[in-house]
C-alpha cells in the first residue's frame, strides 16, 4: 500500500496499479485497494476492461459491496454489452445490493441512450482500437446522434441520415455485430422496406436468437407480409424476452386488431402507450440516477403490469 501511494503521488500509474494488485484478498482493507485500482485503470489510464476484472475481484471477495457492482452495471450499460448487464442486475437484486438505477436500465435495456456515450466509447476506443464491443457502442451513438449532436427522441426517426455510412463501417470489420445491424433495422423498418429488413435479419449473429428487438423485427416483418399468426408467435417470443418492450407490444396490438381480437389489441396498445410515455420521460433526465417520485410512481404502475414477479417484489421493497 504504501508503494502504491508512492507511485500514484509520482505518477507513476502502471507500478501503482502493479501494487494495488497484489494486495490479498484477505487483506482488511483489499476492497478499498481495488477501488482505488479500478479508478486508476479506468480514468487515468483509459483501461476500462482492466478496471471491469478488478469491479469483478472486489465481488469475489465481497458479492455484496454496491461500488463494483455500480460500477459494473454502468459499463455493460453504457457499452452496450446487454447480456452482462442484465446478468449483474439480476445478481445485485436478488443478494438486494443493487443500486437505484438498476431499475431504469432494466426497463431501457433495449433502447439505452447516454449523452456522453460518443466521448466515452472513443476516449476508450484509443486504448483497445480493436474491441468489437466499443466499435458496435460507439456506432451506435454516433449514428442516435441529430445534427445538434443530442440524443434522438425515441418514437421518432432514432439515427442520424448518414447513420447507414457510419454503422457500415462497423460491420465491414465486425460482419457479425448486433449492436450495429439493429441501427440499421430500426432504420429500415422506420422506412416500411420488408425486403431491406429481410435481408438484414438474415445477416444476424446467432445470439440474435436471444435478443427480444430480433423477435420484435420478425414479428413486424411477419406482419407486413400478412402473415398475422406467425407475427403473434414471433411478438410474444420478444415479449418473453424483454416484458419491458413497449415497441413490440404496440406492433402485437396492430397484430391482434387483424386476427380480430379487438379487446386485447385494446389494452395491449394501451400498456404500450404507457411504456412510450415512461421512456420518454426516462431519456429526458439528466441521467438514470435522477429519477423522482412522480417517475417513481410510474415505473411501478408500469412494472405491475409488465415485470417478473420477483423483480416486481425487489422494487417495491426497495420504495418502501
Amino acid at each position: 500500500m504504501f508503494i502504491a501511494q508512492g507511485a500514484a503521488e509520482s505518477e507513476q500509474l502502471e507500478a501503482a496499479v502493479e501494487a494495488l494488485g497484489q494486495v490479498a484478498n484477505t487483506y482488511r482493507g483489499a476492497l478499498e485497494a481495488l477501488a482505488t485500482r479500478a479508478e486508476i485503470q479506468q480514468e487515468g489510464l483509459n483501461r476500462p476492461f482492466d478496471a471491469e476484472a478488478t469491479w469483478l475481484r472486489m465481488l469475489e471477495i465481497n458479492p455484496l459491496a454496491d461500488l463494483p457492482r455500480q460500477r459494473l452495471i454502468f459499463f455493460y450499460a453504457m457499452t452496450l454489452q446487454r447480456q452482462k448487464l442484465i446478468a449483474q442486475i439480476e445478481a445485485a437484486i436478488r443478494l438486494g445490493c443493487e443500486p437505484p438505477e438498476a431499475y431504469v436500465y432494466l426497463i431501457m435495456k433495449d433502447s439505452l441512450s447516454f449523452s456522453d456515450g460518443v466521448p466515452l466509447t472513443t476516449r476508450w476506443r484509443m486504448t483497445y482500437p480493436d474491441s468489437e464491443v466499443l466499435a458496435g457502442a460507439q456506432a451506435v451513438y454516433v449514428a442516435k446522434q441529430t445534427e445538434q449532436e443530442k440524443v434522438a427522441a425515441f418514437a421518432s426517426q432514432t439515427t442520424s441520415p448518414d447513420a447507414d455510412a457510419i454503422v457500415d463501417k462497423c460491420l465491414e470489420k465486425y460482419p457479425g455485430n448486433l449492436e450495429a445491424l439493429m441501427v440499421k433495422l430500426d432504420r429500415a423498418i422506420f422506412e416500411g422496406d420488408p425486403q431491406r429488413v429481410l435481408g438484414l435479419m438474415q445477416t444476424a449473429p446467432k445470439e440474435a436468437e436471444e435478443d427480444c428487438r430480433f423477435w420484435r423485427a420478425k414479428g413486424w416483418l411477419l406482419a407486413t407480409n400478412g402473415r398475422p399468426e406467425e407475427a403473434a408467435r414471433s411478438l410474444r417470443r420478444a415479449i418473453e424476452l424483454n416484458p419491458f418492450d413497449w415497441q413490440a407490444r404496440w406492433i402485437f396490438a396492430d397484430v391482434l386488431r387483424r386476427l380480430g381480437k379487438n379487446e386485447d389489441a385494446d389494452r395491449v396498445a394501451q400498456l404500450a402507450m404507457q411504456g412510450k410515455l415512461l421512456q420518454r420521460k426516462i431519456l429526458a433526465r439528466p441521467s438514470a440516477r435522477d429519477i423522482d417520485e412522480e417517475l417513481l410512481a410510474e415505473m411501478h404502475s408500469y412494472m405491475r403490469e409488465t415485470s417478473p414477479p420477483w423483480i416486481l417484489a425487489a422494487f417495491e421493497s426497495r420504495l418502501q
